[in-house]
């Protein structure tokens, strides 16, 4: 993880939980701090090495390691999805959310957010991976439920970013997909975008 970014990403203890029995290892960046069943403390530091290696060394198959969820210490206060803050202290009599029991609903780092603010409008053509993606139809898009976002992002969390940010969407489509797919695209859109919205797209 973080591979692609070496030094700049924050450091600190980092939260993975998962379910399941198995062993996990860390490497590169990271060193266990502490572990229990479930859950494992990290200790991350960038300056040694760019990067976190996570890896499943060993599983049980009948309780095999599942839905494993890495995140970085700190939160926000409820109320403010753009300004991530270390501790619950800093958010005074507002609820402090962290990311680690938050992270379902806390779905965009709060610096991202925040540096996105001033557009009005955000083109998905690398999001949705449009010039590479080979998509023929709708069943073959990223679903949110996909193991990582890092490849095509699924449309939903573009809508919900959209939404977040008060920006109007800029989808390039899949040249690939057929009309029941565009269809499906267009019903998703409609039914998830805050309608005051507008939609563009492009072919």
């Amino acid at each position: 993880m973080l591979r692609s970014i070496p030094n700049l990403y924050p450091a600190g203890r980092y939260l993975v939980r998962y379910k399941g029995q198995g062993t996990l290892k860390v490497e590169f960046a990271a060193r266990i701090v502490s572990q229990t069943p479930g859950e494992i403390v990290i200790d991350v530091n960038p300056a040694i090495d760019g990067g976190v290696y996570l890896g499943i060394e060993a599983t049980n198959p009948s309780d095999y390691v599942r839905e494993i969820v890495v995140t970085m210490p700190g939160g926000i206060c409820e109320g403010d999805p753009f300004t991530q803050v270390a501790s619950a202290q800093t958010c005074g009599t507002r609820r402090f959310l962290s990311f680690a029991d938050n992270s379902d609903s806390i779905i965009f780092n709060p610096v991202f957010l925040n540096r996105l603010r001033a557009y009005s409008a955000l083109r998905f053509m690398d999001w949705m991976s449009t010039n590479n993606a080979g998509i023929t139809n709708w069943s073959a898009r990223t679903p949110v439920s996909y193991q990582t976002w890092a490849g095509t992002v699924p449309i939903e969390v573009m809508i919900e970013l959209c939404n977040r940010l008060g920006a109007h969407p800029w989808f390039t489509v899949w040249h690939l997909i057929d009309d029941a797919s565009v269809n499906a695209f267009a019903q998703t859109v409609k039914s998830r975008l805050n309608q005051a919205l507008r939609v563009y797209v492009e072919h």
